[in-house]
């Protein structure tokens, strides 16, 4: 109703009056679709969200009352009664959502449309179709199952009151009621058959049962015995090997060419079952079986269009992907294919085989460039080629086609802004905090590769410096910046800014394997050591490293493992080993900032380790540091809120303190550690127990805290003839009762 002050303008009156407005419906469809609102923007958080209240509808609902026609008929005081005017529809189906407003799942409940006049509603059959899944469904159980609201049946042990329900209706199908057709009036007319309709009936059973033969065991395992067949041999006449056309089934070859055909179109788009592994297996020992068959296999791959890329990229079978890579990087590292380590130059059969391996894995290669508009599945291609990396040989042929760059390229192009590498176009997969293609793959393979490269000393115009076998090649310009990046960043409350390693960083971001992100730090560290004009490099590296080893912080254990992995470098007694060292001790002073945070950390475990580990390392420097770090540590530690760490923690400092009690003349610097450690524990142990015996009753779970570390100090004052002259006594504020002892 429009209010006094927002009154309708009246042109045949010619002033303001008061008015209703409304909106009907003119004419009425056959079908209706509700969109119900379940999904809207918080504005107080930032987001999306799902809105899952209890909302009931009808099975039936009359709209006539909202019509034009209705609105007229009151206007006029027309009474009809509701039987005549009624427009009914029933409800046929109902979409629901299951999940939140960032992720979930759709599926319906619809009824039989069918017709069937004489039979009643209870009757009327309802279905479930849940993506392949097709069950009947009671439609009485439409309440619990597209209502919304809480759940009325939970279990009160894991929730204090009823949880919301993830799941109800989005969508809602009403369907117009017809009158009910009289069979008796109806003029039936039967119309006769298609004269093609058996043919067409029997055309269709026959697809259906070729269909079902083709994806079924009994092939696939009919085509593996006939693999297995095939003959072995380890020499192979050079006109059957070097093969020109495909169709040209040469000798005893005809089994394996129908094996690929057979797992190209059916087998790696089968369900992934024990079968298909069989018939994988079968397929690898095919292709090895000769050197007529291996190079039967790479020609298939190379000239069958597609073919690569179908395999490791476009299948959506994650499992067949995995074991196509599998089979071509064992094709392709058989230890009876030919190689630069091993290449006869006057065996024709040799050069026809590194021809053809080369030439494949430049075709793998080549795949690079395409592998963003598939980055779902990409895993399965990278690690194809950390398979093949393996050998060294094709390694470095892979280092040549620049395969460094361009998978740096995809893992740092959302953070640098730069030219792309030749070939690129624009990559067409997401980059944020959100969605990421998973680099697990793609960072190992950059792993394998850098360990037979090294950074040159000056710039070598591209260069690869490949002329020897064993020696190392190097990286290009492009390839060092991309993996040298620097920036800056302010961290935590200091104002000072500190630059770190854009590399590392995003590595640390997007979770991948610790033991490859190790392998990629200790080598980026070591060309720091070793190049004279890299020297200021490392700092940024070991920023990061300690930036991420906050105790705070997620990656904390992922930091310190990379921190040990670079205390297991073998080393000598050259000056580069000595600089190493230093590194380490820089590192470990860094770290040794972190001890005050370690008591409340949730990685206090992880800690633990690294701290008993980095103690028994072997260099005097950093175990002199540890010496004086060690009350911290140690006190940190044992009143830890883990109460694990806190038992391992005073196991530690109790072998430790016996140890240092085992020396004939006590170093000074350990007597001086004994001293702080003692106060540091008398400390914290004053103020646990004054906190605890204020504010809480139970005695038993205060001791099994303070009793461990009352038994350092006591083990301290009982080994130390001193100990009375030269260490305070423990004083509580408010003793505990039967306590004399501590």
């Amino acid at each position: 109703m429009l209010t006094t002050d927002n009154k309708y303008s009246c042109e045949a009156c010619g002033r303001h009056v008061d008015a209703v407005k409304q909106i009907s419906i003119k004419s009425l469809p056959d079908n209706l679709i509700f969109h119900l609102k379940r999904f809207e923007y918080a504005f107080d958080i930032g987001k999306r969200i799902k809105v899952n209240d209890y909302f009931q509808f009808p099975r039936e609902i009359d709209l006539f009352p909202y019509t034009l026609e209705h609105i007229e008929m009151q206007s006029q005081g027309v009474q009809q009664p509701r039987e005549e005017t009624e427009e009914i529809y029933d409800l046929v189906g109902v979409l629901v959502h299951t999940g939140t407003a960032e992720s979930g799942h759709y599926y319906s409940y619809i009824r039989d449309p069918r017709p069937r006049d004489m039979v009643p509603e209870p009757k009327i059959q309802w279905f479930e179709f849940n993506d392949s899944d097709v069950k009947p469904w009671r439609v009485e159980d439409l309440d619990h199952w597209c209502f919304g609201g809480r759940e009325v049946n939970f279990d009160p042990t894991y929730f204090p009151e009823p949880p919301v329900k993830s799941y109800s209706a989005y969508m809602l199908f009403y369907r117009k009621r017809r009158e009910p057709i009289n069979r008796f009036d109806m003029q039936l007319t039967v119309r006769s058959p298609s004269p093609n309709l058996k043919t067409e009936v029997h055309r269709s059973n026959d697809l259906f049962t070729r269909r079902y033969v083709l994806y079924g065991d009994d092939l696939t395992a009919f085509v593996a015995k006939l693999l297995n067949t095939m003959p072995q041999s380890d020499t192979s006449p050079l006109e059957d090997c070097d093969i020109t056309d495909l169709e040209d089934q040469i000798g005893d070859l005809s089994s394996l060419a129908l094996g690929l055909k057979v797992y190209r179109r059916i087998v790696s788009r089968m369900d992934f079952r024990s079968s298909v592994e069989k018939y994988c297996t079968a397929l690898q020992a095919a292709v090895c079986s000769s050197p007529a068959a291996r190079h039967y296999f790479y020609t298939w791959l190379r000239r069958t269009t597609g073919c690569l890329k179908e395999l490791l990229l476009s299948n959506i079978n994650d499992k067949a992907r995995l074991q196509s890579g599998r089979l071509i990087s064992f094709a392709i590292t058989n230890e009876q294919v030919a190689k630069p380590r091993n290449l006869d130059e006057d065996n024709p059969l040799h050069q026809l085989d590194f021809r053809e391996v080369s030439g494949l894995i430049t075709d793998l290669d080549n795949l690079v460039y395409v592998a963003g508009d598939n980055w779902r599945t990409w895993s399965e291609y990278f690690s194809t080629l950390s398979m093949i990396a393996q050998d060294p040989d094709w390694a470095r042929l892979m280092i040549e086609q620049d395969m460094i760059l361009n998978c740096l390229y995809h893992f740092m192009h959302a953070v640098c802004r730069g030219p792309a590498p030749a070939r690129f176009g624009r990559l067409k997969y997401p980059d944020n905090d959100r969605v990421r293609p998973s680099f697990k793959s793609l960072i190992h393979f950059i792993a394998v590769l850098l360990q037979y490269v090294i950074v040159p000393e000056h710039n070598q115009d591209g260069d690869r410096n490949f002329a020897e076998l064993d020696e190392p090649g190097w990286i290009t310009d492009e390839e060092w910046t991309l993996i040298f990046y620097d920036t800056e960043n302010e961290y935590m409350q200091t104002a000072r800014r500190n630059s770190f390693n854009l590399f590392t960083a995003r590595m640390f971001e997007t979770s991948c394997i610790t033991s490859d992100m190790a392998s990629i730090v200790k080598w980026m560290l070591w060309q720091c050591i070793t190049q004279q004009n890299m020297h200021q490099n490392k700092v940024p590296i070991i920023n990061d490293l300690y930036r991420h080893a906050e105790p705070s912080q997620i990656f904390v254990a992922d930091a310190l493992e990379i921190v040990w992995k670079l205390f297991e470098v073998q080393l000598g007694e050259d000056d580069f080993s000595d600089r190493w060292r230093a590194m380490l001790l820089q590192i470990t002073k860094r770290l040794g900032s972190w001890t005050e945070f370690l008591r409340d950390s949730f990685y206090a475990q992880e800690w633990l380790s690294f701290w008993k580990n980095v103690f028994e390392y072997e260099d005097e420097d950093i175990h002199d540091y540890l010496i004086n770090k060690l009350p911290d540590i140690v006190a940190q530690l044992t009143y830890s809120d883990d109460s694990q760490v806190r038992t391992q923690a005073a196991q530690w400092a109790n072998e430790m303190i016996q140890e240092f009690f085992a020396y004939d003349n006590t170093p000074e610097n350990v007597l001086e550690c004994l001293g702080k450690l003692y106060a540091k524990l008398s400390q914290y142990t004053e103020f646990f127990l004054d906190r605890k015996f204020t504010i809480s009753g139970r005695i038993p779970s205060i001791y099994s805290v303070a009793n461990p570390v009352l038994s350092l100090l006591q083990l301290i004052l009982l080994t130390r003839p001193d100990a009375d002259e030269n260490y305070p006594k423990l004083s509580c504020a408010t003793s505990p009762p039967n306590t004399t002892d501590a």
